[in-house]
């Protein structure tokens, strides 16, 4: 059975699905996809056909809640190494935003006092 046959895969593709949105709202147009690991069972997150990062475990792909924060970590991660930017950026406060959790909801955070929330991940403003 190929990798992306298996339902942790699945489940990472549908978080990519949900994350790219706030990539796309960002202005970032590059192809974004996931690609097996070359080196274990996983796997990463392409840009415009180039990818970095750590990766992701099937673990990561347990549940989509989970999918979508370990996914958007690894798309942010792999974004910000290719454009040497920080993304997404609070606009108000000019920091950078994590990825956290609210309410057992995947969004960004900022980085700057309070760690305020930016925006359900997906759900970023253009």
């Amino acid at each position: 059975m190929a990798v992306e046959d298996q339902d942790w895969w699945k489940t990472l593709e549908r978080a990519l699905e949900i994350v790219e949105r706030d990539a796309r709202a960002a202005g970032h147009t590059g192809a974004l996809r996931l690609i097996p690991r070359g080196w274990s069972v996983g796997a990463q997150v392409q840009y415009d056909g180039r990818h970095h990062g750590e990766g992701l475990c099937p673990e990561e792909g347990g549940d989509l809640v989970s999918a979508i924060v370990n996914v958007a970590g690894s798309t942010q991660e792999t974004i910000m190494e290719l454009i040497w930017q920080v993304w997404p950026v609070c606009v108000p406060h000019d920091r950078g935003a994590h990825v956290g959790w609210e309410d057992g909801v995947a969004v960004w955070k900022c980085a700057a006092g309070g760690s305020h929330v930016l925006a359900r991940i997906g759900e970023l403003p253009g």
